[in-house]
């Protein structure tokens, strides 16, 4: 349960994490920087980024099938994609996107305007399934 967004560079997520539908943390890193990668993981159930990045840099052999996720991996050339835990991907199009059970107040408030990190306060706002605070992280610094 959370709310990921992209735009313009920037990966922004909230900072609950939910566990048995209770939540668990106020304070979770859901968007990290990783050898200039931003990457973001949501689902009914995630890896840790360790686990996710361990995967991901060790060149997604196996499948994480214990897992259930889709994960958002910006390189630092600004492609993004999205991946999910058998190893496929797909490629992001368009200025924005975003992942999560906040996702689709995510893309509304995208849609008209809003920056990444602006659009998951707007998630935490308005979907009883975000909170926290919101984190984010920036290509190129």
């Amino acid at each position: 349960m959370t709310a990921i967004a992209y735009r313009d560079g920037v990966l922004a997520a909230d900072s609950m994490a939910v566990f048995n539908e209770h939540i668990k943390e106020l304070n979770e890193t859901k968007a990290v920087k990783e050898q200039g990668h931003l990457i973001a993981i949501a689902g009914e159930n995630c890896p840790r980024n360790d686990v996710f990045i361990k995967w991901y840099w060790g060149g997604r052999k196996k499948p994480l099938a214990k897992y259930k996720f889709d994960a958002l991996v910006v390189t630092p050339d600004g492609i993004a994609k999205c991946w999910d835990q058998t190893g496929e991907w797909q490629p992001i199009t368009g200025p924005y996107f975003a992942i999560g059970s906040g996702a689709e107040t995510c893309m509304g408030a995208m849609h008209n305007g809003a920056t990444a990190a602006a659009a998951v306060q707007a998630a935490i706002d308005h979907c009883p399934t975000v909170g926290g605070t919101v984190h984010s992280v920036k290509l190129g610094e």
